[in-house]
């Protein structure tokens, strides 16, 4: 998801939050929503997901004296603490954003779809490796070769100056 979608349904929890104080099943979707969006955006080990698991919608101490706007007053309290944190969310991708410079039309859909996911989770020990393999597959795909071919004696197989599939070095191919 990018920045832009992400601050978009972020916005839109924060909506739907000042909306959930008096009825119970409204809170309850809200919620759920909420800590899915964030665990979507952020993955699910994210300080923001901790952050959020944390907060507190009721009281952690009464008694039979305490009155009914003690627990409002929670409810409350949880809500403006949710909302505020779906709003540094929103900081976090509209104003600390890096700026998209890149057309996304110079990446090939299909490698981007080998390794968006690892891309927006920001897995990036694993991007590397994902290229890569995409790039054999598609080497062995247009050389016609079988899976058996792989790493250098595949790239050997099609690059080679005097016999490769795609010979390197030939202006003829």
């Amino acid at each position: 998801m990018d920045a832009k979608q992400a601050a978009k349904v972020l916005r839109d929890r924060i909506d739907e939050g000042k909306k959930v104080l008096e009825d119970q099943e409204q809170f309850d979707r809200w919620r759920n929503k909420s800590r899915i969006t964030l665990e979507r955006i952020y993955g699910p080990d994210h300080a923001m997901l901790k952050k959020w698991d944390e907060i507190r919608y009721t009281l952690g101490f009464w008694t039979e004296n305490t009155p009914d706007s003690a627990w409002r007053r929670a409810r409350e309290g949880g809500i403006a603490s949710a909302i505020a944190l779906l709003e540094a969310g929103v900081f976090d991708h509209v104003e600390l954003a890096t700026p998209q410079d890149v057309d996304p039309s110079a990446f090939d859909p299909d490698l981007w779809g080998h390794v968006a996911h690892d891309v927006e989770g920001e897995h990036w020990d694993k991007v590397p490796a994902g290229v890569a393999t995409f790039v054999e597959s598609k080497v062995r795909e247009w050389a016609g070769l079988g899976p058996g071919d792989y790493g250098k004696d595949l790239m050997v197989k099609v690059f080679k100056p005097d016999g490769g599939v795609f010979p390197c070095g030939d202006p003829t191919v």
